[in-house]
């Protein structure tokens, strides 16, 4: 399906902009600092004898990026007086999550 590329950006930010399920980070909580607080639990799931050493080492993230956001418009549904639904993805591969 094809569609206008403002009308596709203002479904997304209309998507982004619910609080209930989205939330955006403040500048000064970066990705590094929640790696580091991801880290850190993995660890301390180690010191108590939760997982294993070699479990713990596959968990540790590094290099970490934010999530990416993008959409796939359902074209098995018919359109409506929104226009088009979309499918809402997040991609959270590299995120220290």
């Amino acid at each position: 399906m094809i569609c206008k590329a403002s009308e596709y950006i203002s479904k997304n930010e209309n998507l982004l902009s619910d609080k209930n399920v989205y939330e955006k980070l403040s500048k000064n909580r970066s990705i590094k600092s929640i790696e580091k607080q991801a880290n850190k639990i993995i660890r301390s799931s180690l010191a108590s004898s939760t997982l294993r050493t070699d479990k713990v080492n596959r968990l540790i993230s590094s290099c970490s990026k934010a999530a990416k956001f993008h959409s796939f418009i359902k074209d098995h549904k018919s359109r409506n007086e929104q226009g088009f639904p979309l499918r809402p993805i997040a991609s959270v591969r590299d995120t220290p999550i």
